[in-house]
């Protein structure tokens, strides 16, 4: 009986323990063991036995004391200690995995990344690398007495109660036994879907602290999550792989009303050229263990499919590669703007028109470039967005004054980016060799549409692998669908992108009302992007 008493007595001093770091973790801020004991419920002298604890095991600290009143002893307020207790988080997504540490004072005490390309990797691959990875953050963590309360692991698919993955359609994976993996078993890990666990990080007073922003909002209230930073890059892929059939002619319909004229040459060369560049974009060869791509491959499969398109007629060589006069008429059309000219107010719906097109076409093409290369942040944004921007507008204005065709961003950049291109440098190059291409344009002229089509096509395609970290189960892909709806129906992704913007302000209004609560709606910069969005369409 004494041995079941102690039992008892040691269970209910944790389980005081618990709600006293539970009511300090939902706090706005510090509190006085008065404080406590009033929030819990526990007598004065019972609280302060269990601060003691706590502070003797450093996961609580005291503050300097401060006087609250003009009379009584000053209280000292308390908050949670760092580095003693944390917690272990793991991801799978598609675009990696990894781990981190983070304690209960929500400083991040270890974190470890590792991009790379899912597709096609098997389960007992990923785990065991997070399996090494997860071993040597706790040997870290532990050398340093920091104790690891749980660990637990967000999966982009279905995951069951008894820890069994039911699918992960971006990932490949189907009916996967979680408890079958050493990392799983040895961390005693609690798997769960990543939006799931993204909501509950969202919850005030439950996973984070209750801030005077959420006043009014309890743990248990339901409330709508919401996450539309991904989509476009699937919308400008659409478009790149719908103007690559049109340039091909892999979209024109024939004469006797079939989808496709399989008796024109320049047909027929398209589909020799698709099949080459997607054979060598998605060509893989190991060697001693490593696995290269094919350098240049939709440079390749151009080249391959011009030099095929001359025996079928359907490439014309030159008679020579020289531009005759390439620079003699730029005297004529340089420097020859009239800004005062065009500052006339019927040409303010115009300019408003072309601004407009613009900043969406830069803001689409940005956004989808740096997806596809990697660039994006944790929440989907691009931190390098006012660059862009700047470059993007700079260019516009300084091709104007040389009178030439618009300089902006287009989604035809996604070929560099898909062949490694992802600095300035690689810009800079390309600049330099479309200079060439003023003295040579007899020599590229000749490459026939069937050759660039066919590379447009394979990087549209690689474009849609955004679409992957769409949750369609959930609401996020209504922004989504929309872009790309739109995009495939007009062959106009700007458009695109001015719908899914609507779009996810009306859903955002619906969530604000539903919630009762003005913090879901969207700050000021997402308004001024809607109204740029009824004035494009207006104009």
């Amino acid at each position: 009986m004494a041995s079941l008493r102690r039992i008892n007595q040691d269970d209910l001093r944790n389980h005081n323990l618990s709600v006293v770091i539970d009511t300090l973790l939902r706090a706005s801020g510090p509190m006085s063991r008065a404080d406590l004991a009033k929030e819990t419920g526990l007598t004065k002298a019972t609280m302060s036995l269990l601060v003691s604890l706590l502070i003797d095991a450093g996961v609580v600290k005291e503050g300097e004391p401060q006087n609250s009143a003009s009379y009584g002893r000053p209280s000292t307020p308390l908050m949670l200690g760092g580095g003693k207790v944390c917690g272990i988080g793991m991801q799978v997504n598609t675009d990696g995995y990894g781990c981190m540490a983070l304690d209960i004072n929500h400083d991040i005490l270890r974190h470890e990344w590792v991009d790379a390309d899912m597709s096609g990797v098997e389960p007992d691959v990923v785990f065991g690398k997070l399996d090494a990875m997860a071993k040597a953050m706790a040997e870290d963590l532990e050398s340093k007495r920091c104790i690891i309360a749980g660990v637990s692991c967000a999966l982009p698919g279905l995951v069951t109660s008894d820890k069994r993955l039911l699918m992960a359609r971006n990932l490949g994976w189907e009916n996967v036994d979680l408890t079958t993996f050493d990392v799983m078993r040895g961390y005693d890990v609690t798997p769960c879907n990543e939006a799931k666990l993204a909501a509950i990080a969202q919850i005030p007073g439950y996973a984070c602290a209750r801030a005077d922003v959420f006043d009014g909002v309890d743990c248990a209230d339901s409330f709508l999550y919401l996450s539309c930073d991904i989509g476009i890059g699937g919308a400008v892929g659409l478009l790149i792989a719908s103007i690559g059939l049109n340039t091909s002619g892999l979209a024109a319909a024939g004469e006797d009303g079939s989808f496709i004229n399989f008796s024109d040459k320049s047909v027929q060369l398209g589909l020799i050229g698709l099949a080459i560049a997607l054979l060598l974009t998605y060509l893989k060869i190991t060697v001693n263990g490593r696995t290269y791509k094919i350098k240049g491959a939709l440079l390749i499969s151009i080249v391959l499919t011009t030099i095929i398109g001359i025996p079928m007629g359907v490439t014309v060589l030159p008679e020579n590669i020289f531009t005759r006069g390439a620079l003699a008429s730029i005297g004529n059309v340089a420097f020859q703007v009239d800004i005062l000219g065009a500052l006339k107010l019927s040409f303010v719906p115009f300019i408003i028109m072309l601004l407009i097109n613009d900043f969406f076409g830069t803001l689409g093409t940005g956004l989808a470039m740096a997806g596809k290369a990697g660039l994006l942040d944790e929440d989907g944004n691009f931190p390098a967005f006012g660059k862009v921007f700047l470059v993007d507008s700079s260019a516009t204005i300084l091709g104007s004054l040389f009178g030439i065709t618009t300089v902006s961003c287009f989604a035809e950049s996604a070929a560099g980016v898909e062949s490694g291109s992802r600095t300035g440098l690689s810009n800079l190059s390309t600049a330099f060799f479309f200079l060439l291409c003023m003295l040579f344009s007899p020599l590229f002229l000749m490459i026939p549409g069937a050759a660039t089509g066919s590379a447009l096509i394979v990087v549209g395609i690689s474009m849609l692998e955004t679409l992957r970290d769409v949750d369609f189960s959930g609401s996020e892909f209504l922004p989504v669908a929309v872009m790309l709806l739109v995009t495939a129906y007009k062959g106009d992704y700007v458009a695109g992108i001015a719908l899914g913007m609507f779009t996810y302000l009306v859903v955002s209004v619906i969530r604000a009302l539903v919630n009762r609560d003005a913090k879901y709606v969207p700050q000021w910069p997402a308004w001024v992007l809607g109204v740029l969005m009824v004035l494009y369409f207006i104009f």
